[in-house]
């Protein structure tokens, strides 16, 4: 089941990150774990964020919470392969180099994003 956090703003989201969104819920359930989308055009993210990106976003995370790092980085294997060279999917890292989140951002390659 796919769920959005509270106040994750999904206005203005690039349609293609529609499907990509699913791809991921699929691969979550595999695994048994609520799929929660935690950031879409919200949050705190670098200037230059896909997240943020003009006129529409091309950027998502998702929860990672009670995942071991192992899982995550599997997890992210899986999603890459899926969704393919157009999206980048990264295990984004806590301070404390705990896993904080999923970030899927499509960037086609070729792309150079200002």
């Amino acid at each position: 089941m796919l769920r959005l956090k509270p106040g994750a703003d999904l206005s203005n989201l690039d349609p293609v990150m529609i499907p990509a969104m699913f791809v991921v819920e699929t691969i979550y359930d595999a695994e048994d774990l609520i799929c929660v989308i935690t950031a879409g055009r919200d949050g705190e993210h670098q200037v230059d964020s896909l997240h943020f990106a003009k006129p529409l976003c091309r950027a998502l995370d998702f929860r990672t919470r009670m995942i071991r790092r192992s899982v995550a980085e599997e997890i992210a294997k899986k999603i890459r392969a899926k969704l393919g060279k157009d999206f980048d999917v990264v295990v984004h890292l806590d301070k404390a180099g705990e896993v904080h989140h999923i970030h899927v951002e499509y960037q086609p390659k070729g792309e150079v994003h200002a």
